[in-house]
């Protein structure tokens, strides 16, 4: 995993290293992962604490083991009712 910030944002950048993207159905991927992130997150302190609660999105980019891109998804205050 590697981190990044941007303007009122934290970007986690997560490598799936069994996985290639022509294997994944990239809306069902996402459909499945923005539910599961959206609970994580919120109901984590550090993460509706530190970060949700002063307005900042985190940002879930997902790649496969060749790095190539398979989806991205944010967490933002609204979506924690912040």
């Amino acid at each position: 995993m590697v981190t990044e910030a941007a303007q009122a944002m934290f970007i986690y950048k997560y490598r799936l290293v069994d996985i290639t993207v022509d294997r994944v159905d990239h809306q069902k991927f996402a459909a499945t992962a923005k539910p599961q992130l959206v609970k994580a997150t919120c109901t984590r302190p550090e993460t509706s604490e530190e970060f949700l609660k002063k307005g900042v999105t985190l940002r879930y980019s997902y790649f496969d083991k060749d790095k190539k891109h398979i989806a991205t998804l944010d967490v933002t205050p609204a979506d924690c009712g912040f």
